[in-house]
């Protein structure tokens, strides 16, 4: 009897801290899906207008000024309809650019941008760029607690641009280093005309060993000098080949003129 009010008991036990743990994730589970409820609630709709100009400065001559209105979704809504207004003469805008999920509508997180070209703005020209934003796509804001608007003005200032830094102006160019004159080739000199070989001197004929050269000697003593020509000529270079013939022709006449009168006194005798 007292081991089975024992198990009963324990039985009991478990049972109570079953329903205790069953009781405990149903309290947290409407907890979880109360949070969910909240979190959840409606979305809100509210959006931002920044307007620029480029460039923000202008001459007083005016020049032309790109300006470009800048809308983004601030709340958790989208916006399926974005109207933009610029009140300025020859502001035609062009545009949106940003939807990057290409769905036509203004998603949070998402900014379009809207640009025009302005001609002839002078300076302290300021306008106003108005925004009216829709959740509907009907084209028509008249959803009180889903439609946003925003505004800004932008005011161009004077003399040079000061948003943007000076264009560089492009070094100097360094003139061409110049070039040496290309080097003339030096002028051919003639060659040295070189004196013309002196002729050995003729070499004068060798002593006859001949008897009759003694003759010949005593012959050329009496003989006229040849270096001068007759008839008081320019002296010519003496020539004693001549000279020998002379004097072996003389030779010759004396042996015959006395070979017969040498015969002839042998006769006699």
């Amino acid at each position: 009897m007292a081991r089975s009010g024992l198990i009963a008991e324990g039985i009991r036990i478990y049972m109570n801290a079953r329903n205790r743990l069953a009781a405990l994730l149903a309290a947290g589970s409407l907890v979880m899906a109360l949070a969910a409820v909240t979190s959840a609630g409606p979305p809100t709709y509210s959006l931002s207008v920044d307007k620029s100009a480029n460039p923000a400065n202008v001459p007083v001559a005016g020049t032309s000024v790109v300006y470009t209105i800048a809308v983004a979704a601030t709340g958790t809504g989208f916006f399926g309809t974005v109207n933009v207004d610029d009140g300025m003469a020859g502001c035609t805008l062009a545009g949106p650019t940003g939807d990057t999920d290409t769905d036509a509508n203004l998603d949070p997180g998402e900014t379009w941008s809207y640009t025009c070209t302005v001609t002839g703005v002078v300076p302290d020209t300021a306008n106003t760029a108005t925004v009216i934003a829709c959740h509907n796509s009907s084209g028509a804001c008249n959803q009180a607690t889903q439609d946003a608007t925003a505004s800004d003005t932008f005011t161009v200032g004077t003399g040079p641009d000061i948003t943007e830094p000076p264009a560089s102006e492009p070094p100097a160019s360094e003139p061409p280093a110049s070039e040496p004159p290309a080097s003339e080739p030096p002028a051919s000199e003639p060659p040295a005309s070189e004196p013309p070989a002196s002729e050995p001197p003729a070499s004068a004929p060798p002593a006859s060993v001949n008897p009759s050269a003694d003759v010949a000697d005593d012959v050329d003593a009496t003989m006229p000098s040849s270096d001068t020509a007759i008839g008081g000529g320019a002296a010519k270079p003496a020539d004693r080949s001549w000279m020998l013939v002379v004097a072996l022709g003389m030779l010759l006449a004396s042996i015959v003129v006395v070979s017969p009168s040498r015969t002839a006194r042998e006769e006699r005798e």
